[in-house]
């Protein structure tokens, strides 16, 4: 009984790989463009800026495992952030929107705001590190998950990568700077062109990096 299982588990694993290489295989490509103010360093796929004492170098990242079954629903981006001033530079979640080419608007999201998302969806994402343990008849309530003895054994998927590449929103000191990930609810399948700003400056924003997706 227990080697059937094993091999029921090592099929979806096998399926949920597959699946993966053809959303990924079959994504929409994004593609960095030049404009005022922002060049290209074409090795690493990234704009870079420096306006204002501050230099941003920005790209696209791919999502992680742990966003099986939502890969069409994140847009998430590598930023580095310099601060090249005498003085400290705050950074807030509020300093980041996206827009799409029908001026869709998006915000970017805390870690936790993510990780709520992702364990609503815990059981369409696959059970790495623990193949093989899980349970369709977990009760969630408010965030937790209730132990129900009747049930198989559960490791919930963990967004702890998240938490630890996730960027900052915290002060930069002076000639220091911060670098990680930006996360924002948006379907890229209903996107022709993106503009992430970047750094809120009264009713406008200091940086505008653009991509087309093809």
């Amino acid at each position: 009984m227990i080697k059937v299982k094993k091999v029921a588990n090592m099929k979806k694993l096998l399926f949920c790989f597959i699946f993966l290489v053809g959303v990924y295989g079959c994504a929409s490509k994004i593609e960095p463009l030049v404009t005022k103010d922002v060049t290209l360093i074409k090795e690493e796929e990234t704009l870079t800026s420096t306006l204002e004492n501050k230099k941003v170098d920005v790209r696209i990242s791919s999502p992680s495992p742990i966003f099986y079954g939502m890969t069409d629903s994140f847009i998430i981006f590598y930023l580095k952030i310099e601060n090249l001033s005498d003085s400290e530079v705050a950074v807030n979640k509020e300093d980041f929107v996206l827009l799409d080419d029908k001026k869709n608007q998006s915000y970017a999201l805390t870690t936790d705001e993510i990780a709520k998302i992702v364990e609503q969806n815990l059981f369409y994402l696959i059970p790495y590190p623990y193949v093989g343990y899980y349970s369709e008849s977990l009760n969630y309530y408010e965030g937790r998950y209730l132990y129900n003895p009747q049930a198989p054994h559960v490791y919930p998927v963990s967004p702890r990568e998240m938490y630890l590449e996730a960027l900052p929103f915290e002060k930069i000191l002076p000639k220091a700077n911060i670098k990680g990930k930006i996360y924002f609810k948006k379907r890229l399948s209903e996107a022709k062109s993106l503009n992430l700003k970047v750094f809120k400056k009264d009713k406008d924003y200091i940086f505008d990096f653009y991509f087309n997706v093809k």
